[in-house]
């Protein structure tokens, strides 16, 4: 018998163990504040189930430097319907959960979705982010890049994968570029690159190990911020071109391997030939050696501040009901028709 994930695990028992008052929490979404005093900044964070690990490890690390807004779920989407998350229950996407809270985000949002959205529905997502930011009167939105090294999560449906994630990390980059520095993009992807002891076998979810490596990340890119810096990096990093991605960097490597004289397919033959390991798979040496354009590296900046002594512990707000919950037997009934349109591979489901 495989071993579960510790998340998996710890969100059975939060069910099992919850009293019967608070059931309502298994169909709608749980949001926790945190103060840290008058003179701390006030932040937002809204994520899907690769930042609710610091939730169930309930270890807020250096963010507890800020007065915060939490809300992370399973199985979140940014823009569509969120599909059915670990923790039994269908949450609210990103979208909704920012409108629902509107006003108390702070100056800056830090976003880290997009390991369940389909490519189009990615991109369409951060735009309504960025616009409802905009009404709202959050200064930045910082979206954490998407970990693509060593992942092997897809989403539920297979609307997300590696080469998703690829793509909607190269759409983070086109946008921030377009909206100045309103949208900034925090490099967790290359960040993380290094340390698959930070994360599940499944290459994206954190592990114990990660929870205060990822809250050490995110509040050293929003004291940047904070002091009127820039984390977005420029030039922008090489992401990864494997066989399936779509978009202008697969264009330019399709480009550059017949100017090479090997043919898309032969990827691992001319890496051998350039004494690059054969990964069949476009690195940023294998792109270096090609010549293309974009294949430059950067470095990711840090800074140190002061630690602002918390004065309130961490507070989970009572969560607004969900209509239209879905009773036990109706998913019984559901699950060979569930089974049969996974096979299928439906279509998006856009709310």
């Amino acid at each position: 018998m495989s071993r579960r994930p510790w998340f998996v695990v710890a969100a059975t028992l939060l069910a099992l163990l919850a009293p019967a008052g608070a059931l309502a929490h298994t169909t709608s979404t749980a949001t926790v504040r945190w103060s840290a005093g008058d003179t701390a900044p006030d932040i937002g964070l809204i994520g899907d189930s690769t930042l609710s690990g610091v939730r169930w490890a309930d270890d807020y690390g250096e963010l507890t430097r800020f007065n915060f807004l939490f809300d992370a779920e399973s199985c979140r989407r940014t823009l569509e319907r969120s599909c059915w998350s670990r923790e039994q229950y269908r949450p609210r996407n990103a979208i909704t959960a920012l409108e629902q809270h509107a006003g108390e985000w702070g100056d800056v949002l830090v976003m880290m979705t997009g390991y369940n959205d389909s490519a189009d529905g990615f991109t369409d997502g951060v735009e309504a982010i960025l616009d409802e930011a905009r009404e709202q009167g959050i200064g930045t939105v910082v979206w954490l890049s998407l970990r693509t090294k060593g992942v092997d999560y897809e989403e539920p449906l297979h609307l997300a994968n590696g080469a998703t994630y690829r793509e909607a990390n190269r759409s983070l980059y086109e946008l921030a570029a377009e909206h100045d520095d309103r949208l900034q993009i925090a490099d967790w992807a290359t960040h993380s690159a290094d340390h698959p002891e930070w994360f599940e076998t499944d290459g994206a979810h954190l592990a114990p190990a990660g929870v205060e490596p990822l809250t050490d990340f995110i509040a050293a890119q929003v004291d940047i911020v904070l002091a009127g810096g820039r984390v977005t990096a420029d030039p922008v990093p090489w992401e990864e071109v494997r066989s399936g991605d779509e978009g202008d960097e697969v264009i330019e490597v399709q480009a550059a391997l017949l100017t090479a004289g090997v043919t898309e397919v032969a990827v691992a033959e001319f890496q051998e030939q350039v004494g690059l390991p054969a990964t069949g798979a476009v690195d940023q040496a294998t792109a270096i050696a090609l010549d293309l354009s974009a294949a430059t590296t950067t470095t990711t900046t840090t800074t140190t501040t002061t630690t602002v002594a918390p004065t309130a512990p961490p507070t989970t707000v009572a969560p607004e009901p969900e209509t239209g919950g879905t009773s036990w037997w109706v998913l019984l009934l559901a699950i060979p028709a569930l089974a049969w349109l996974t096979l299928r591979r439906p279509p998006t489901v856009r709310e």
